[in-house]
């Protein structure tokens, strides 16, 4: 099977976009075409995030203390000190608010660098750098981390900032595995799996034809497209499956409806003969054919096919029933600006 090919600095950008986090990225420079390994990419990127974090200052919330102190702090446990007076100890148990660094963002981060630093292929540059990060941390906790750790994070507007690293850490904690013989971990190449990078491009063709139309009448998002049908009885919708589109972008004169496919092909031999994935065009059509029922520019709306191109790049376009269907390639083995064109070609 063909393999897709996207060079290391187009999976940043990719990943930049599909976070909706171009700004973040920008304030950490991180230059791409430097490496060879994703693991020293993100690394690096991980390494400047917190450069970035520590120049705003490391972010610090009350957190729930209780102990014995020798001086009056926060309020008396008057239990607990009936007990001590009893022993004619010289301490109060006290219960206080502490201003720590020691907070959840802060331990994920710092559990991340310490999974990096036990990769035995890492840049040996940027390991020194994140040593000396992980030492600047030794008031926050190493934890165990999984999974329902990034998901407890509450960020607000004033640590927004460490969304950007955070989502660095998540992707470097799914797609790092122990070895158990050696202790050490290995960073998996996480663009061999279809299933991941099927959600990244989807996300980022959406965020980026987002971006690019800021400020102009199109909206831009996915939608839910109701079945144009008259139900039997009451129930009888329940049974439909859901249409929900990848991307929509809709304004008062045009409607388009976007299908994003990562396929390794995106043609199907039939007959010894090679063919468009039916499965996918009939999808597609029953997606615009249903949307005429909103009215206004849905009634003509458009729906185009995305793959990323592997053997040879498609430009096909087909009037079905007042809908202009296209099926279109986008090269993801050139250069950015080459990329970002071709994604603005598509719809214009």
């Amino acid at each position: 099977m063909t393999e897709i090919k996207i060079p290391i600095e187009n999976i940043y950008y990719l990943l930049c976009y599909a976070w909706n986090q171009l700004d973040e990225a920008g304030r950490i420079k991180v230059s791409a075409s430097d490496y060879t390994k994703y693991i020293d990419l993100f690394a690096k990127a991980l390494k400047n995030a917190c450069a970035y974090i520590f120049k705003r200052g490391l972010d610090r919330e009350y957190l729930y203390e209780c102990g014995e102190l020798t001086r009056l702090k926060g309020k008396i446990d008057f239990c607990k000190n009936m007990k001590n007076m009893i022993g004619s100890s010289s301490t109060l148990y006290c219960e206080y608010d502490d201003l720590s660094n020691n907070v959840l963002h802060n331990q994920i981060i710092k559990s991340t660098i310490n999974k990096v630093l036990r990769i035995r292929d890492l840049d040996p540059a940027i390991r020194k750098d994140l040593i000396e990060i992980y030492k600047r941390m030794m008031q926050v906790s190493d934890i165990n981390l999984d999974r329902n750790h990034f998901k407890k994070v509450r960020l607000h507007r004033n640590n927004l900032f460490y969304r950007f690293v955070l989502n660095i850490a998540y992707l470097i904690h799914e797609n790092i595995v122990l070895d158990e013989k050696t202790g050490n971990y290995e960073f998996i190449d996480f663009i061999r799996d279809d299933r991941k990078m099927a959600s990244l491009f989807e996300n980022f063709v959406r965020n980026f034809y987002k971006e690019h139309l800021k400020g102009t009448d199109y909206d831009v998002k996915p939608e839910i497209i109701k079945w144009n049908v008259t139900e039997s009885d009451p129930f009888s919708l329940e049974y439909l499956p859901q249409m929900k589109t990848d991307i929509s972008i809709t304004s008062e004169k045009r409607k388009i409806i976007i299908d994003t496919k990562y396929y390794r092909e995106c043609l199907q031999e039939y007959y010894n003969k090679e063919t468009f994935i039916s499965s996918n065009l009939y999808q597609l059509f029953t997606y615009v054919k249903n949307a005429e029922a909103q009215g206004g520019s849905a009634i003509n709306c458009e729906g185009i096919l995305i793959y990323p191109t592997v053997r040879k790049e498609i430009d096909k376009s087909y009037s079905m029933e007042n809908h202009k269907i296209s099926v279109k390639t986008i090269n993801l083995n050139q250069g950015w600006k080459n990329i970002s064109n071709d994604l603005m070609k598509i719809i214009n």
